[in-house]
This record gives structure tokens, C-alpha cells and sequence, in this order.
């Protein structure tokens, strides 16, 4: 059978630029992991136009670490997919977004390690496990 997908992308609607992640680092900052880092009224706004549009929708895929934060996509969802994947793999496909330098490599690996990961389980698993 065939789906006429829509993905819309948590990472196309940061509310701001972020920081370094040597800044992230110093300062032990998980502002870029949090909720507040996505701007979710036109997160919200992008699902409801992909689920509007003259073009013949199956599916809209709202994907995202933090799609579970937004009660109006869980209240609209008819359908939750969480995906409990290995930390290495996450860690590996955030790197491998782009190529990189080995020194930005490390950087962003020690970033995933002492920040992305702690806040994962700290904040995303919890969430998860409610709806």
C-alpha cells in the first residue's frame, strides 16, 4: 500500500541561533536540547498546513527529541511513534549531519556525552513514558 507522507522537522523550527557548543560545554548549557529551543506555534502552524493543503495527505510526521514537549501535536496526534534507539546511534547521525573536522567531531561527541544524553534521559524519557 502506498502513504503520501509529510515530514516536518522539529530542527527547521529552532526559535533561535543557539550557542557554540564549546560555550554549551563551559557553561554545562542544555539550552539547545530544551523545549523552549523550538519555536512551536509555527512548528504547529507547518502540521496543520501540511494536513490543509490541496495535496493529498496520508501522513504528517512531526519528528523530533522534543515533539513529545508539545501537548497541541500530542493532543492532534492519532498516532505516536517513539523510537528508542541506542545513544551511539543518535550520537553518530547528529555528527554525521554534516562533515566535519575531527576536532569539531570531539567537540560535538563530548557535547552529546556530558549534555544531549544526561538531558535525554532526564527530561525526553519521562515525557515519553506519560503519553
Amino acid at each position: 500500500s502506498h502513504f503520501d507522507v509529510v515530514v516536518v522537522l522539529q530542527d527547521n523550527f529552532f526559535a533561535d541561533e543557539g550557542m557554540p557548543y564549546s560555550e554549551a560545554l563551559k557553561t554545562r548549557s542544555d539550552a539547545m536540547e530544551r523545549k523552549d529551543h523550538v519555536d512551536w506555534t509555527k512548528l504547529c502552524k507547518a502540521v496543520d498546513d501540511s494536513l490543509t493543503s490541496s495535496r493529498s495527505v496520508d501522513v504528517v510526521l512531526a519528528e523530533g527529541h522534543c515533539i513529545a514537549a508539545c501537548d497541541e501535536l500530542v493532543r492532534k496526534a492519532r498516532g505516536i511513534i517513539a523510537l528508542n534507539v541506542p545513544s551511539a546511534v543518535c550520537a553518530a547521525r547528529r555528527i554525521g549531519r554534516r562533515l566535519r573536522t575531527s576536532a569539531e567531531t570531539a567537540e560535538l561527541q563530548e557535547y552529546y556525552d556530558t549534555i544531549v544524553e544526561p538531558h535525554h534521559l532526564r527530561e525526553v524519557e519521562p515525557l515519553l513514558a506519560s503519553i
